[in-house]
């Protein structure tokens, strides 16, 4: 009975989503650009808890993990617990963990991280929408790898345990390789 249910409940989500026009919000266009290490994210502007303007270029100096995400995405929710994890595991490294909610409601995104347990993780969302317009991805989660530089080194366009295995072990080496030799 409980295969029936989540069968039921994802086919439920997938028709709500195509009946509100979230679809191009999951399916973007490819527009011609490659979406690999050797392209670096376009510069956008997103928002803290606080409502403050916040940029990349606000996080240089560290390795940055950026996660697209939202609360009405299963696989987004499901990832939070890890992402939550490998903040804490990774304090006092040169490292932040930017869970960056493509809603546009900060208050509603704060308040359902914390319900869920992320209490080691910012809140921040793309309130106009900037993200979507200028990044190219296929779905969220989404996430990306960037350097201490800003640099992209990786796109992972899946959900993923974050906090051990080939994961971490990518996360690891970019801020070893930050490390004066």
């Amino acid at each position: 009975m409980r295969g029936k249910a989540q069968i039921y409940l994802w086919t439920v989500a997938l028709a709500a989503l195509l009946a509100y026009g979230a679809v191009p919000l999951i399916v973007k266009e490819n527009q011609g650009a490659k979406n690999d290490a050797a392209q670096n994210l376009a510069p956008v502007v997103f928002y803290d808890e606080k409502n403050r303007e916040t940029t990349l270029d606000d996080f240089r100096g560290r390795v940055v993990l950026v996660n697209l995400w939202a609360t009405w995405c299963p696989p987004c929710v499901a990832e939070l617990p890890s992402l939550d994890r490998l903040q804490e595991k990774m304090k006092g490294q040169k490292f932040i963990v930017v869970p960056i909610s493509v809603e546009s409601d900060r208050k509603k995104v704060a308040s359902f991280m914390k319900l869920h347990g992320a209490l080691n993780l910012g809140a921040y969302v793309d309130r106009v929408h900037d993200i979507q317009s200028k990044w190219i991805y296929a779905g969220i989660p989404t996430s990306y790898l960037l350097d201490a530089r800003g640099n992209l080194i990786e796109t992972i366009p899946m959900p993923a345990e974050w906090d051990k295995g080939s994961m971490l072990n990518k996360i690891q080496n970019a801020i070893d390789a930050e490390k004066p030799k």
